[in-house]
């Protein structure tokens, strides 16, 4: 049961981003996001998956221990403070500020050596998007043992296969919704996706992990039935 639960916990940051509007509203993830990774947290470090006749204490110390020595830690770690920087190294945008340029004012950043953004309103939105999923996949190394890691990836795909039936749910019934750019139009939308190109790189992905889930399957099969034979 409480595997079950680490499982879940772990993999809620991940359910929000794909039925939030597949993850490209920003006034969305700004109000969920933050719940989805405390939720994901406490199913890394509070409820972690136990290996069979391991303690509760033991199996949280086990995650914190794998935690602080992974080098993946320290490479999301690294790459998060340099998608913080442009936060506070601002130029001006050569078209939105164009007023202020013509006016006289420096369009550069204070540190041009640094990475930089022209809005950092929209820059943020990236911190919503690589830092809970970083999360997640620190998680699934460490919060889950290898049935439950398997369990997660079987999640993606029929997580995948229900967005997909609700598309073509949502296309039968004409579903759309207002175009945010210059033009306000309507268009229709694939599985809460908001971009096609969104949806036919996640749909892919779901694909070929499930052709690998079902190879490795096969694998298992097969050595059980040579076992079988020798035996």
């Amino acid at each position: 049961m409480l595997n079950a639960l680490s499982l879940l916990l772990i993999s809620v940051p991940v359910l929000v981003f794909t039925w939030a509007y597949g993850g490209t509203r920003a006034a969305t993830l700004a109000e969920g996001m933050p719940w989805a990774s405390f939720a994901c947290l406490i199913g890394i470090f509070l409820f972690p998956q136990r290996h069979d006749n391991e303690a509760w204490d033991s199996s949280i110390k086990r995650v914190l221990k794998g935690f602080v020595k992974d080098p993946c830690l320290w490479v999301v770690v690294v790459f998060l403070f340099y998608l913080v920087i442009p936060l506070f190294n601002v130029a001006l945008c050569p078209t939105c500020d164009w007023q202020k340029i013509d006016a006289g004012e420096n369009p550069y950043p204070p540190f041009r050596f640094l990475p930089f953004c022209v809005n950092p309103k929209e820059h943020a939105g990236l911190l919503w998007c690589f830092g809970p999923l970083f999360l997640v996949a620190l998680g699934v190394r460490h919060g889950l043992v290898k049935s439950g890691k398997r369990a997660f990836f079987e999640g993606l795909v029929w997580n995948g296969a229900a967005l997909s039936f609700f598309g073509f749910i949502q296309l039968a019934f004409g579903a759309k919704f207002p175009y945010w750019g210059e033009v306000a139009r309507p268009i229709h939308f694939f599985s809460v996706f908001g971009y096609p190109n969104d949806a036919g790189s996640f749909f892919a992905f779901t694909y070929v992990l499930s052709l690998g889930l079902w190879c490795q399957t096969m694998a298992r099969v097969e050595e059980r039935d040579l076992s079988e034979d020798v035996s």
